[in-house]
Order: C-alpha cells, then structure tokens, then sequence
C-alpha cells in the first residue's frame, strides 16, 4: 500500500507541470520558474507576504513571454502609476500588456520611512502557456 501511495504522489506532481516560485527580487531564489520578481531598492511585498506581488503568469491562454513595467512607488508602498517598458519585455501580446499592468496596479509594498514621496522600481511578469 505505501509503495502505491508513493507512486501516486509522484505521478501527481509530475502532471502539476513547472513549480512557480515568486522571487520577490531575493538573489537567493528557490528552485523552479519564476513568475514574478521585482527591483525596489528596500522594499519587501507588503506585510512580507508575496501574495502582494501577485503574478498573471497564467491568464493569457498559449501565450508566452515576458513584459517589464515600470512602476511609482508611494511613501507607504502602494503602486501609482504602472507603465509597460517595452524595451524590456519579449514575445508580449495585448493580452499579456495589458494583464501586467493591471497586476502591477495591484501591487503592494512595505512601508519605508526613508522613502520618497514617489519612488520608481520594476515588476517583471514571466507568462506561460496553459
């Protein structure tokens, strides 16, 4: 019975496809694709929870590639403005334009005290086919 049990695990997570990791511009990255990863010099996602940084890497059916978007940071970490950088991305369709910015809108980061009224940074968004 234990032998099928593993057998089952392993079948599962070989169909579950690449493991997406969110780096959240760490240089000591997990294994696995990265969906997701930013540069704000001494931010973290809000609250230190990467859910704040989400990633659309998936809601652009076969499409592929990856988009950088620039964004403005506030004093408290929300994002204000979010705009394509198309010198930076690669193999970008609408669909993948446009979900980037409006994930990158969503955005939240730590609070810094030392901060700007508005700071700059990027998101890179990596998109993978379903």
């Amino acid at each position: 019975y234990r032998q099928m049990m593993e057998q089952q695990q392993t079948a599962d997570s070989q169909e579950k496809g690449p493991e997406k990791v969110e780096n959240g511009g760490a240089n000591n990255a997990a294994g696995g694709d990265v969906m997701v990863d930013w540069k704000l010099d001494g931010r973290t996602p809000h609250q230190n929870n990467e859910w704040y940084v989400r990633t659309p890497g998936y809601t652009c059916g076969f499409a592929q590639g990856n988009v950088a978007v620039l964004i403005q940071v506030d004093h408290s970490g929300r994002v204000i403005s979010a705009t394509v950088d198309n010198s930076r991305s690669t193999r970008s369709t609408t669909c993948m334009l446009e979900q980037a910015v409006n994930y990158a809108k969503k955005s939240r980061f730590s609070y810094l005290g030392s901060a700007p009224k508005s700071q700059q940074g990027y998101i890179y968004y990596t998109f993978v086919a379903q």
